[in-house]
């Protein structure tokens, strides 16, 4: 582990950052369904020394998991390995996810049978999504048959994110990568995918396929979300008024900033902001 990772927390099994309003043991797995209750700005570095998923089921979220750049709203499953160090987390103070802490020995299992995913991956769509689903429900009307079904349904969540695994088993080349990092650190610039594209000589089509591909979104879709969480963390942690953040982040105007916030947070840049410095005053 690197030096400044060295203080970070390791979860204990079943841990999760919230609030939970049901826990459930299976065996194999720990499940609990949660809200959030640390804000994104005060989200610490930490690890889970087991492997987990967790199924977003309401708000956005923020995640370093591949296929989540940030925000991402709900539906969203993300599969940690043992051992993932990230700083995943809620936009808002607001929403519920389904926690699921796989033993050791539930792992390794799970290995001998279909190659699970050895960095995070996040899935927003498709079968997993729906099992998902199914184990929060019957986790909220846990009766003397849930057991067994819980149990069951946890392995064939398993076994579909070894499918996705093994369809995005490819690794994004080189070049992509680089045109994912130009769109992230100039997302307040004005430029178009042609000039990304000429940038890191490939041809505009090729590119938004392979991004596409690769990061399951569009050059653009990545561009946008990219310039809200900039302007997201603008608002919460600076001086800067409204329409300068609007400025700072490559919006027109302020008007812009609006209906971008609104879209991916769900409230005003106004709201967040005094939501923001309410809770610092606590």
């Amino acid at each position: 582990m690197h030096s400044h990772h060295r203080f970070a927390p390791v979860l204990a099994s079943g841990e999760f950052y919230g609030t939970a309003q049901t826990t459930k043991e299976v065996s194999g797995f720990v499940l609990s369904c949660m809200s959030p209750v640390v804000p994104p700005e005060d989200m610490q570095l930490h690890m889970h020394r087991e492997a987990t998923l967790v199924m977003i089921l309401e708000g956005i979220y923020i995640s370093s998991a591949r296929d989540t750049e940030p925000p991402r709203k709900a539906p969203l499953l993300i599969y940690n390995p043992p051992g993932t160090m990230h700083r995943d987390r809620f936009a808002e103070l607001s929403g519920k996810f389904l926690g699921i802490a796989l033993c050791n020995s539930s792992l390794e299992h799970a290995l001998e049978y279909a190659p699970l995913p050895e960095q995070p991956i996040g899935l927003h769509a498709g079968e997993a999504i729906s099992i998902a689903r199914r184990v929060a429900d019957e986790c909220a009307v846990w009766d003397c048959g849930s057991e067994l079904l819980v149990e069951g349904l946890c392995w064939e969540l398993l076994a579909q994110v070894a499918k996705c695994n093994r369809g995005n088993g490819r690794i994004a080349p080189r070049w992509l990568k680089k045109a994912r990092n130009l769109l992230r650190d100039g997302c307040a610039l004005e430029f178009g995918v042609s000039d990304v594209a000429h940038q890191i000589g490939v041809h505009p089509v090729h590119f938004v396929r392979a991004f596409r591909k690769f990061f399951n979104c569009t050059p653009g879709d990545y561009l946008r979300r990219c310039r809200v969480e900039k302007a997201r963390s603008l608002v919460a942690g600076s001086t800067l008024s409204l329409s300068e953040t609007a400025l700072e982040c490559g919006y027109s105007d302020q008007s812009q900033l609006s209906k971008a916030f609104k879209r991916y947070l769900g409230v005003s840049p106004r709201e967040y902001r005094q939501n923001h410095r309410a809770r610092a005053q606590n």
